[in-house]
């Protein structure tokens, strides 16, 4: 069902700008959605391939913004809210923005880019005698731009060769690609890159490195790369070790085959509703009654906070993993994604504190504690002074150090690196088909006549 028609039907209030899009799940997933694009494109999925969406994608609705990368098409939809702008939750604030190397970030990257993997040959796919095999992958289904053309190399990306794009080809739809390849039976590193109908050329691991930074992972669309031994045996390289090539396609169900109800559930009560309506934005709307002083929070660090954090409130450094985020850093050090040195508005600690902490007892703390602990991360900063009390009103005027280091970058034209010259599908890939590849391949020309 397209989420517009809903959004009309409850009513949109004229100051309304975004929307607020949260899951059910225990991490409280939500994210802030353009209002433009709710009222767009947008769907709420009840249905995938003719059944009810499963529970792993969601049952039992989904959200699905057309174009927009995966983190965005929120799972186990629960509540949606409009908002005059952005709520700045914890999900696009210290996960899904982009630190760059001159220290600002990037924010609200919503579109998914140019991307494509090989499937095949892949890691745990061992090839017999050296031949002629055939080379192909697909395209997220993600993809804002068309997809104007895909190229493969089995040489590391030292040259590169016309896949072809299995049609129909579709703006925002999943995509195959294939090719033919020879293999001599030597050691070979596969890959693959996507060219967009705007220019927008799949980058390498070390350009989006360059251009982004090295902790853009969240929105990582490099090359990757799959190594073939001599022995035939494919394995992952270039140290990507993740590859996300499983491409979700959500329907809205329609016709007599979903006739069927997808057994929603009972109405929300208004109770239930009002508990689950936590969020809160940068105005400070929406915050509890009740302070905290940094002394006060402190007691509460050492007693729940400890064991994950550590004495000196940086993060168990002793840990093998390193796996406890810091809280606490000093003056002239690099940007990191943590409370003092990264995050824009003190509304969003207090919004994480509250559905995350402390371990395995979220949500279990009167609201006065979670003031407290407040406090005391300012404090440990260097935010907030020893004698400073933390409350409704004073909380959203807490001004910290990173306020101005954010970049929106919605809307779509911010897209980094975009070639200037924007060209069609047909004048940049030309007569591209799987049988005048394989002839090429095969006899050394192209056969005119495919």
């Amino acid at each position: 069902m397209r989420l517009a028609t809903l959004l009309e039907d409850a009513g949109v209030d004229p100051r309304a700008q975004w929307i607020l899009a949260e899951g059910a799940d225990a991490s409280g997933m939500s994210r802030s959605v353009p209002l433009e694009k709710a009222m767009g494109d947008a769907l709420v999925a009840i249905y995938q391939n003719g059944e009810p969406v499963r529970p792993s994608n969601g049952y039992p609705m989904r959200l699905l913004l057309p174009g927009y990368e995966g983190n965005m098409n929120v799972k186990w939809l629960r509540r949606i809210k409009l908002t005059e702008g952005p709520t700045m939750t914890k999900d696009e604030t210290s996960k899904y923005t982009m630190l760059q190397n001159d220290g600002k970030s990037l924010q609200f990257c919503f579109a998914q880019e140019a991307k494509s993997v090989i499937t095949r040959p892949s890691p745990g796919l061992t090839m017999g005698a050296p031949g002629l095999y055939e080379i192909n992958g697909s395209l997220p289904g993600r993809v804002m731009d068309g997809i104007a053309k895909v190229e493969v190399s089995a040489d590391g990306g030292a040259s590169w060769a016309s896949a072809a794009l299995q049609e129909p080809v579709l703006p925002m739809a999943v995509t195959r690609f294939r090719s033919p390849w020879r293999w001599d039976g030597g050691p070979a590193t596969l890959q693959s890159r996507a060219t967009d109908d705007s220019g927008y050329v799949q980058p390498t691991r070390s350009k989006l490195i360059a251009d982004r930074g090295a902790r853009a992972t969240y929105h990582f669309n490099g090359i990757a790369s799959w190594a073939v031994a001599q022995s035939g045996e494919g394995k992952t390289c270039l140290r990507i070790t993740r590859l996300l090539a499983a491409c979700l396609v959500l329907l809205a169900g329609y016709g007599t085959a979903l006739a069927e109800s997808p057994n929603l559930g009972k109405t929300a009560s208004p109770e239930e509703i009002a508990s689950w309506d936590i969020s809160i934005g940068p105005g400070g709307a929406g915050l509890p009654s009740g302070s905290g002083t940094p002394q006060q929070g402190e007691q509460v660090y050492l007693a729940k906070c400890l064991a994950c954090h550590g004495e000196k409130r940086v993060g168990q450094a002793e840990r093998p993993t390193g796996r406890w985020p810091r809280i606490r850093f000093g003056p002239g050090q690099a940007p990191v994604k943590t409370v003092g040195s990264f995050w824009p508005y003190a509304t969003t600690l207090f919004d994480y504190v509250r559905r995350a902490m402390p371990l395995n007892e979220s949500k279990s703390s009167a609201m006065r504690r979670y003031m407290r602990w407040v406090a005391y991360i300012l404090l440990l900063n260097g935010i907030i002074g020893e004698s400073d009390k933390i409350d409704a009103h004073t909380l959203p005027a807490v001004r910290m150090p990173n306020r101005d280091g954010f970049v929106r970058f919605f809307p779509r034209e911010m897209i980094l690196n975009r070639a200037p010259d924007v060209r069609s599908r047909n004048e940049l890939c030309g007569k591209v088909c799987f049988w005048r590849i394989l002839c090429k391949s095969l006899f050394g020309v192209a056969n005119e006549n495919s």
